[in-house]
């Protein structure tokens, strides 16, 4: 395990959005982004542009990063009863 000083193999002012996190690549070295591996547990449910019902905000920019696709929330009630 390799720890580094400066930008190189730091996460300390890497932003990596919603959804995801960062990581040090165990390859370069590098710090990169990554899909969130999962979310804290917490029941506030949402209804995403994609037409799913997710647990949680968090739950649905995860799997944006997932599917490499934009989702939003949308506020309509049509899918909670799906």
């Amino acid at each position: 395990f390799l720890i580094q000083d400066g930008p190189l193999g730091s996460c300390e002012n890497k932003y990596c959005g919603l959804g995801r996190h960062c990581i040090i690549s165990r390859e370069t070295g590098q710090a990169e982004c990554a899909c969130m591996d999962l979310c804290k547990r917490h029941y506030k449910p949402v209804c995403g542009s994609d037409g799913e019902f997710y647990e949680n905000h968090c739950e649905v920019h995860r799997a944006a990063c997932l599917k490499k696709q934009k989702i939003t929330i949308v506020h309509n009630e049509d899918c909670f009863f799906k």
